[in-house]
């Protein structure tokens, strides 16, 4: 019985191993934002799920979410990386392309 019960955890580990490593950004925040909705913990689930804290709970205020505030908001988040004339994502990363012929 007791080696059933950890067959069966380590599977649960690996599952949740699996889905926090190769699921897209996206699909991982679409489950921790309904599984917080049911009344689990916003915070535990972004942790699980790999995704930065407080998203999940819906409140938009990284503007990454698909609520009607994540607009108005976006641009807030996006001005405190130096980058005044670009609204959107404040981390991204800019991949430089070198053209030779």
């Amino acid at each position: 019985m007791l080696q059933n019960f950890l067959v069966a955890l380590i599977v649960l580990l690996a599952l949740l191993h699996t889905c926090r490593r190769y699921l897209p950004a996206a699909l991982r925040r679409r489950w921790a934002t309904a599984l917080s909705r049911r009344g689990y913990d916003a915070r535990l689930l972004s942790r699980l799920f790999g995704l930065r804290d407080g998203c999940g709970d819906g409140c938009s205020s990284c503007g990454g979410c698909d609520s009607a505030g994540a607009g108005s908001q976006g641009g807030s988040a996006a001005s405190g990386n130096g980058k005044p004339g670009k609204p959107g994502k404040p981390g991204a990363r800019v991949i430089t392309l070198h053209v030779q012929r």
